[in-house]
């Protein structure tokens, strides 16, 4: 199976997209404040529900969003694990773009990304 191709862009500025005539399918992950009408899927269950700001540091944020994510996959009713899936399926059809408005910083956008990565590998039964 061909790998997926996922990017992720800045909402404010789409600063690290590459701009692609196949790049069709834009979902944004972010706070439901910062939504932009110009994405084609929202997936606002996605959004981190931890703030930078209260934990007071980035990693520790997004390795408790990671681990929060993660317990939430494992949940098939969950709306995050329903969202991901819906990420995955996008993914396997062709290129999409992971929209959030952290980017360029590391944040739960390249966290999903990674999910995604993974469940596509893992359904392929290849080695992860």
């Amino acid at each position: 199976m061909e790998e997926p191709f996922i990017a992720i862009a800045s909402v404010q500025s789409w600063e690290g997209l590459e701009f692609h005539q196949d790049v069709v399918t834009t979902i944004y992950i972010g706070k439901p404040r910062n939504f932009d009408s110009r994405f084609n899927h929202v997936e606002h269950a996605l959004t981190n529900p931890y703030d930078f700001f209260t934990i007071g540091e980035r990693a520790k944020t997004l390795e408790k969003y990671k681990q929060w994510l993660w317990k939430q996959m494992q949940d098939p009713k969950s709306p995050e694990y329903q969202a991901m899936r819906r990420i995955v399926i996008l993914a396997e059809e062709g290129p999409i773009v992971l929209v959030c408005t952290c980017y360029p910083q590391e944040c739960c956008a390249s966290i999903v990304k990674s999910a995604v990565e993974w469940w596509i590998k893992e359904e392929a039964g290849d080695d992860v």
